[in-house]
């Protein structure tokens, strides 16, 4: 089998061997049906339990090969029974012993659904023709699936699915079985949404009814005691457990559905299956929401206003303890006052002006306890004072961070509208930030409040004068202490790690925005990373620190070119290479760091700093600059061939080698004469015969394939070399 998938594997097969083709496919038809065959003697024998698993997973490969590459080619073979294959497959695929081998035939089915919604989208005449031909098939697919999922039929084999621990995709053994069951009736039901719809409405509406009949069984309460179901029996309590279960997932596949239809105290065994069934009510109705928007209707009641008064008379804000609770709360408020109203196509009559007044009212009374605290007297001396308000200040910058989050997707007139509310807070902000320097959990939750209006709010059209003019005078204040700031560096087992790690992230959006105002704070940007945190981490092997500094730097060189590479009509109509370089300690330091980098054991830094340079040579074309062509080329050539060499970031090897090749193609012809030469020169343990095998051996290929080969070949007889000789690399 396993050689016979690797020929079916060719995509593209001359035409005379077709009919060598169709004898394989017929001769597997028929070893299917000896697979998939009734035994009439003993009707519960699977004789695909008794086939070798190997075998049947190589079979199950054919299938899947035949159905990719070659279906097309004999769908419409008379000698080839469609039809009679696709039965086998069904039966196949509910014979299946195990599940990984079920989860195989579903990924077949899953292509063959693939392929026969794309035929039928390309059938302008033969489109019912064609879905009539296969709609049985499909109805019979969508109805074992649906069977062999409910608790109600199979309840012995699902009770041993796990689902309590998550495997990788965060799913349990049984949500990852239900999800797969649910996508193959989900895509049937784009091709037959009627009827798929009928099949799970019928299985969900018969649970339903159980559901709703539990009322009768209910004990009435006495002295505020809790409800009691009184449900007892051994066999009821199963049976209400399967149905409970079913109901669960027929409420979710109703929800997976919902797309095609729009368009087109009880036992304890009995309490999580109750759970299960309210949860997935709530996320179809979830599902629903979407779509009910798209038909909403205003109330004809002219009493609405008193009714809604009433609610929110009786939904007293203040009893909700739950933080999280507050915060969807608020959210709700501020979205009702800034998003624009889906039914009123005039801008004017959004009544902006009122609702704009209506959230700066909203948003000052949430900042109401840091303000309070700002004033109290003797705040900004009283260090007893400051430590008492801090669950205010935390709380505040916590809400208003979510309410930031919550307009991230909004439109410009949403943001400038939340902007114009926030603007006196940020002064309020900025004023503490000096006082809670010492106290991690205040300072990076200030520095989190503006990472997060800066990446929001930095976009919007209105006045970005002054929205850069507050982040400016905050940036400011952060340059002139930061002596301060870097005492966070030099214990990175504390929380303070956290906050430059958040100073580093704010920063990566201010020099990322063409303002000229934050454009003047690139030095002490650069001189802040290179100069304070820089050197504290240099050395050490890992940091948490690290990547976010490195993403920093590679973004001030990928938004900030003209900074260090100035470019004018004369360089441009010139040749490549010539352009003049400006500030050229900082970015020299910047190389020098990049290069650090790849000297050390941590393998994500080295792959991030790899990819950078990468990006930055195409974006720029920063091999090829002047400067860094002959001052830096040669160094970061050397250092990554000795990479390959010592074999300290094997694992990068293909990323390496790409990288090598692009920093060759800016001259081949140096690289060849010039650069390997002196780099053999440089290598003390190996001898003038060698070196000189090593260069005569290496091919001068200019494509990458072939300089690939030639450079492992390099580095594999260079390594043999040392150890023939006994010395060390």
């Amino acid at each position: 089998m396993g050689c016979i998938n690797e020929i079916m594997s060719k995509h593209c097969i001359p035409a005379d061997y077709e009919g060598f083709l169709l004898q394989v496919f017929q001769d597997t038809f028929h070893l299917l049906q000896n697979l998939t065959k009734d035994n009439t003697k003993n009707a519960s024998r699977n004789i695909l339990a008794e086939v070798d698993d190997v075998y049947v997973e190589k079979f199950t490969d054919f299938l899947m090969l035949f159905v990719i590459h070659h279906l097309k080619r004999f769908e419409s073979n008379a000698q080839f029974p469609i039809l009679e294959f696709l039965a086998l497959l069904f039966k196949y695929t509910f014979q299946q012993p195990t599940l990984d081998g079920f989860y195989s035939c579903l990924d077949v089915w899953n292509v063959f659904l693939d392929y026969l919604s794309y035929k039928l989208k390309n059938e302008n005449n033969n489109y019912e023709m064609t879905l009539n031909k296969y709609k049985d098939v499909l109805l019979a697919l969508s109805q074992e699936i649906l069977r062999k999922l409910q608790f109600r039929y199979n309840q012995s084999d699902l009770e041993e699915l796990d689902d309590e621990d998550l495997n990788d995709d965060c799913f349990t053994e049984w949500q990852s079985f239900l999800c797969q069951c649910l996508e193959i009736v989900s895509k049937v039901s784009e091709l037959l949404p009627i009827e798929i719809f009928h099949l799970v409405f019928s299985i969900f509406e018969e649970n339903l009814r159980i559901y709703f009949d539990l009322e009768q069984f209910l004990k009435p309460s006495l002295n505020n005691s809790p409800l009691e179901l009184n449900v007892c029996g051994e066999n009821e309590c199963r049976r209400l457990h399967c149905s409970l279960r079913d109901l669960s997932s027929m409420l979710q596949a109703l929800g997976r559905l919902v797309v095609y239809m729009i368009k087109t105290a009880a036992p304890l065994v009995l309490k999580v299956d109750f759970i299960e069934v309210h949860a997935q009510i709530l996320a179809t109705l979830k599902a629903f929401c979407y779509w009910l928007t798209q038909y909403v209707k205003e109330t004809k009641d002219g009493n609405s206003e008193s009714s809604i008064e009433k609610i929110i008379a009786e939904i007293a804000i203040a009893n909700i303890k739950k933080r999280k609770t507050q915060i969807v709360v608020y959210r709700s408020m501020s979205n009702v006052l800034v998003l624009p109203w889906n039914n009123v196509a005039v801008d004017a009559q959004q009544l902006w002006p009122i609702r704009s007044s209506q959230h700066d009212l909203l948003i000052q009374s949430l900042c109401e306890p840091l303000r309070t605290a700002c004033s109290r007297p003797n705040f900004f001396q009283d260090k007893l004072i400051q430590e008492r308000s801090k669950p205010d200040i935390l709380w505040v910058l916590q809400v208003m961070c979510g309410l930031i989050e919550n307009v991230s997707d909004g439109s410009t007139r949403t943001k400038q509208v939340f902007y114009k509310s926030l603007q006196s807070t940020i002064s309020f902000v900025e004023s503490l930030f000096h006082l809670y320097l010492q106290h991690s959990d205040v300072t990076e939750s200030i520095l989190e409040f503006y990472l997060c209006s800066s990446s929001q709010l930095f976009g919007i059209q209105s006045r970005p004068s002054i929205c850069a003019k507050n982040y400016a005078e905050f940036l400011d204040f952060i340059f002139h202490r930061k002596n301060q700031v870097m005492e966070f560096t030099l214990n990175e087992s504390s929380s303070g790690c956290k906050v430059i790690e958040k100073l580093l992230q704010l920063l990566q959006q201010v020099v990322q925005e063409p303002s000229s105002h934050f454009k003047a704070f690139l030095p002490s940007t650069i001189e802040l990373c290179l100069g304070q945190i820089y050197p504290f981490i240099a050395e050490r092997p890992s940091s948490e620190v690290k990547p976010p500094l490195f993403e920093l730097l590679h973004n001030i060189l990928l938004h900030n070119y003209r900074y260090f590479f100035k470019v004018n009509v004369v360089n441009s109509l010139g040749e490549s290479g010539n352009e003049k370089i400006e500030n050229e300690q900082h970015f020299t330091k910047i190389m020098e760091a990049y290069g650090q980098s790849f000297l050390q054991p941590d393998i994500v830094l080295f792959k991030q700093n790899l990819f950078s340079l990468e990006t930055l040579n195409n974006k720029w074309k920063l091999f090829y600059k002047g400067y860094f062509k002959s001052v830096m080329l040669f160094h970061f050539l050397s250092l990554l061939l000795k990479t390959l060499i010592y074999r300290t970031h094997n694992l990068l090897k293909e990323e390496i080698i790409s990288t090598i090749y692009n920093m060759a193609l800016v001259d081949f012809n140096c690289f060849y004469t010039v650069f390997l030469q002196q780099f053999l020169q440089s290598m003390e343990n190996l001898d003038t015969n060698q070196k000189s095998s090593l260069l005569r051996n290496f091919k001068r290929d200019t494509d990458l394939h072939s300089f690939a080969e030639s450079i492992q070949r390099f580095v594999s007889d260079l390594r043999y070399y040392c150890l023939c000789t006994n010395t060390s690399l």
